[in-house]
Formats: structure tokens, C-alpha cells, sequence
């Protein structure tokens, strides 16, 4: 299983399909994750926990014959103290009627 983000259109993953290749010489990836916990929970349902993840890159490429080329791939993760909770609802139709009918009632009057 992998970390999910959790978004309206389900679970994505940042580093899906990105490849990271060097054609020639040796290269420096260092990786950084932000790790935030959470949970969601769709109307009544139960509440799922999850991990929600942001990710940036950096990358040098060293020239082929460089002493100072030496291959390396890091990843540094900062794990956040703060859990956030998604609950999705929908509002009843009858609280929308309400509010609308307020609003038509009551315009703001500028004296």
C-alpha cells in the first residue's frame, strides 16, 4: 500500500510515473516529503486514515570524467504534528432554501 492524498477525486500520489534517468555521467537526486497525517470520512461513513504527502526535487548531473562525481539519492521527510480531518457533506436542501429565502428577504440597505 502506498500514501494517499485524499482530494474529491480519490487517492493520487505525487511521484507516480516520474522517472529519473541520467545518460551520461553520474548525477545528485535529493528528494523532500512533507508528511502530513489525515483522515476522511465521506457523509456517514467511517472514517479512513490516510497520509497526505507533497514532494519537490532537486537533481544535479556531473560531467562524464569529474572527480567530484560520486552517484547519490537522498530523501529527506519532515513528518508533520497536525492531524486534518476531511469530512465531506452535502447541505441539506431544505438549509439552502432557507438561506436563499433570507437573502431575498432581507437585502443589506446602505442609509
Amino acid at each position: 500500500p502506498g500514501v494517499p492524498r485524499i482530494n474529491k477525486r480519490g487517492p493520487a500520489f505525487p511521484l507516480d510515473g516520474y522517472e529519473f534517468n541520467v545518460p551520461e555521467g553520474h548525477a545528485l537526486f535529493k528528494h523532500y516529503l512533507k508528511v502530513v497525517p489525515s483522515s476522511y470520512q465521506a457523509g456517514n461513513g467511517p472514517l479512513q486514515s490516510a497520509y497526505e504527502f507533497s514532494t519537490t526535487h532537486h537533481h544535479h548531473v556531473f560531467r562524464p570524467g569529474s572527480r567530484l562525481a560520486q552517484p547519490a539519492l537522498y530523501f529527506m521527510y519532515d513528518f508533520h504534528p497536525i492531524k486534518i480531518v476531511h469530512k465531506f457533506r452535502r447541505t441539506p436542501f431544505l438549509h439552502f432554501l432557507v438561506k436563499l429565502a433570507c437573502l431575498v428577504e432581507h437585502p443589506r440597505h446602505h442609509e
